[in-house]
Parts: structure tokens; C-alpha cells; sequence
């Protein structure tokens, strides 16, 4: 199917999604491969749908500047990995250098759940290569997770506590820096 601006897209009825490579400005223009996971239940390749596209289309007029947003949430999983671990080979990152060289993003993973988009940049960080790195965005335009790769949307969807996501529902609140503890530490939905 060809979609424009994303170009041809290929069906992979073995993960139920769509697939293309595309350039991501966010990311210096670095292509990358974009899917969209549209859930189908077998190999019929089922239609992309329009809120799906449109989140796509806004992650890919973010500009470079876009991470800025998101630097200091880099930063803090940075810091509290290496406070977790005791490890010669993490890299010693000094403060002054650009956290982003240490990260190298891999793929892209646009999805719907209950009834909102959410673009998925999986990517390895230098710091700790086993579980890489989280990027979500909502609707393609807003920070609303970073954490080590663990499949999950948000934080509230990643440990069943709704109240870490409730900032969301405000458009003027940004993604709140909240360590490992802090997050434990929320109340768990009933």
C-alpha cells in the first residue's frame, strides 16, 4: 500500500502491522523502521486507521529540537541506573556532553489503546544495552514516557497505577521526572 508521506508500506500478517522505513527528523532524518500495529487477528492485512496516521504524520514534523523536552528524563535514567549498578563498562557521561550521542533509536512502533495514539521509539542507550531505552509520544506530538523498553504506553499502563497518569488528561502538564521509587511508591488501581 502506498501511503503518502510514509511511502510504500508492506503488510507482515505475522505481527498483524504495517511497515515502512521512513526518515525521522526528530532523529537528525535517520531512517527508521515505522509500524503500525493495527492488531489484526490473522494474516488479512486490516486498514491503518486515520487517528493512526495523523499521530504518525506529527512525530514526523517534530524537529530535532523536540528531545529537548525530554533531555532531562534522559538524564535521570541515566543517573539512576548508574546509582542501581556497579558496573566499570557504563559509561562515565559527563553533564556538559550530549546525552542523545549515547542513544541510537531502532524502531518505531505507532499503536492504539484505549482510544488513543500513542509512537513507540524503541532505542539502545550506551548506559545499559540489555533493556535500551523507551520514547512514547501521544498523538505524535506529546512526551508522555521515557524508561528502559518494557512495552508498556505509559507509566500508570506499565504498573497498573492510573494516578501516575492523571498529568496526562491536563494538555499544559508535561511528563513529570519521577525515579524508580517514586513510582513504586503510587498507589495501585483497585
Amino acid at each position: 500500500m502506498y501511503r503518502p508521506p510514509l511511502g510504500t508500506l508492506t503488510w507482515d500478517g505475522r505481527f498483524g502491522w504495517w511497515e515502512a522505513d521512513v526518515a525521522v527528523p526528530l532523529f537528525g532524518g535517520a531512517m527508521l523502521r515505522i509500524s503500525f500495529n493495527v492488531g489484526s487477528e490473522d494474516d488479512t492485512p486490516a486498514p491503518i486507521p486515520p487517528m493512526m496516521l495523523s499521530a504518525a504524520e506529527a512525530m514526523r514534523k517534530l524537529p530535532v529540537s523536540a528531545k529537548d523536552h525530554v533531555t532531562p528524563h534522559v538524564w535521570a535514567n541515566y543517573r539512576e541506573f548508574c546509582e542501581a549498578v556497579d558496573d566499570d563498562d557504563v559509561p562515565v557521561i559527563d553533564i556538559s556532553e550530549d546525552i542523545w550521542s549515547y542513544v541510537q533509536p531502532g524502531s518505531v512502533v505507532v499503536e492504539e489503546r484505549d482510544g488513543r495514539v500513542y509512537v513507540c521509539f524503541e532505542c539502545n542507550r550506551d548506559w545499559e544495552i540489555e533493556h535500551g531505552l523507551m520514547l512514547v509520544l501521544l498523538d505524535g506530538g506529546r512526551w508522555v514516557k521515557v524508561s528502559a523498553y518494557d512495552g508498556h504506553v505509559t507509566d500508570g499502563h506499565a504498573y497498573a497505577k492510573a494516578s501516575l497518569d492523571a498529568w496526562i488528561d491536563n494538555p499544559e502538564s508535561t511528563l513529570p521526572i519521577r525515579t524508580l521509587a517514586e513510582i513504586m511508591a503510587a498507589p495501585r488501581d483497585v
